[in-house]
Formats: structure tokens, sequence, C-alpha cells
């Protein structure tokens, strides 16, 4: 009796053991074998409804087939925006560049040419041909400035109107030394009064001109002056 039942377990044994050897040998013929890769393939989607990636609906397959161009089209349309969108960040980047160069420049000779010419606009009578001279070159500054915002703001937003007050500043004239000393004769009071109001709307820098009386005899004394240095109108 023991002899048969070790003999039945010896058989169960090796028949477990022949299964394994087997279902490993079908799972490599599956992946390797077309042939054997189909025969499994339908007889899981027989017994147990599931479908392989090769026994996919015709339709499925066409479907992902149609998504994946989709995919492939879309990729292609993004890498051609940001070949265009890079090479516009680079044309920005070159404007800015342009832009702030130029305007550090002029500031830069503006601030020398006010600075150098300080002493002689305080020449009494005789500097007021160096203010001319500076405000006209200051004037001539801010509207090339000007411009160059615009052109910046074209560059950064697209805007092909220039800013108003372009032309407001580009329209600016500075008066000649003849007009200016002319109002100084006429109202040597109205001259100052209008200077500290022009200062006085300059809210960066804390510039306090003094209030001052002007006597009818220093403004005959002053017209005298301009009259013998430039000559009486």
């Amino acid at each position: 009796m023991r002899m048969v039942f070790r003999f039945v377990r010896r058989l169960f044994s090796s028949a477990i053991f022949l299964v394994f050897i087997g279902m490993f040998a079908l799972n490599i013929a599956s992946l390797t074998v077309p042939d054997v890769h189909a025969m499994v393939s339908q007889a899981l989607q027989t017994t147990l409804g599931l479908r392989s990636i090769g026994a996919a609906d015709p339709r499925d397959r066409a479907l992902l087939q149609k998504r994946s161009a989709g995919l492939a089209a879309e990729n292609r349309k993004l890498k051609v925006e940001l070949v265009a969108s890079t090479a516009r960040n680079a044309a920005l980047m070159s404007q800015v560049k342009k832009t702030t160069g130029s305007v550090k420049r002029r500031t830069a000779k503006v601030a020398a040419t006010n600075l150098s010419s300080a002493a002689g606009q305080s020449i009494p009578f005789l500097g007021i041909a160096v203010i001319v001279a500076a405000t006209g070159y200051e004037l001539h500054s801010a509207c090339a400035t000007m411009r160059d915002m615009d052109a910046l703001e074209t560059a950064l937003n697209g805007k092909d109107k220039a800013d108003p007050d372009t032309d407001v500043v580009c329209g600016m004239t500075v008066p000649t030394k003849e007009e200016l000393w002319a109002s100084v004769k006429n109202s040597p009071s109205g001259a100052w009064s209008l200077a500290k109001q022009g200062f006085e709307q300059v809210s960066e820098l804390s510039i306090d001109l003094p209030d001052t009386e002007f006597a009818s005899g220093w403004q005959d004394s002053l017209g005298g002056w301009t009259d013998r240095l430039f000559g009486s109108e």
C-alpha cells in the first residue's frame, strides 16, 4: 500500500513538473513564434473574452493611427512656433539692447553738457546764449529718446502709433536769446515766476526757488545793461 502511495505521489510530482515545463515552453513560443502567438490569442479571446494587441479591432487600430498622426502634426506645429518665438524673442532683445544703449549714451552726453555749461550759464547777461544752446540740445535729446521709446513699444506690443507726448516734445522750440532778453526786460518777475512754476512740477527733485521782488529801479537798470550789450530795439 505504501508503495502504491509513493508511486502516485511521484507520478503527481512528475505531472506538475511536466505541466510547468509545458507552460514555460508555451510562453516562450507565444512570444517568438507568430503561429503560436495567434493560437494563444485566439484561445484567450474565446475563453476569457480578452483581446491582444494583434487581435484588436481594425477600427480601433485606425482610430489609434489617426490620433497618432494628429499628435505628430501638432508636435511639428509646436516646433515651428517655438522656432518663430525664439526668433521674435531674439529680435526683441536686440531692440531692447539697442534702445537702452542709445538712451544711456544720450543721457550721459546731456549730463556732461549740463555740467560743463553750468559756469557759462552763470555769467550775467552773456550766459543766456549758453542757456539757449544747452536747452536746445536737451530738447533734441529728449525728442530722440521719446522716438526710441516709441520704437521699443512697437517692437514689444505691436503698437504702430506714436505716443502723442512724442509729438508734443519734438514740437517744442527754444526761444532765441533776443526773445529771452525781451521777456526778462519786460517782466523779470514774470520770468522768475514762470521758472518757479516749472520746477514745482518736478516732483522727483526738491527745488525751491525763493520768492523775489523786482523793484522798478532794478528793472530799469537791467534794461539799460541789455540795451548796451545787445542794442536797443
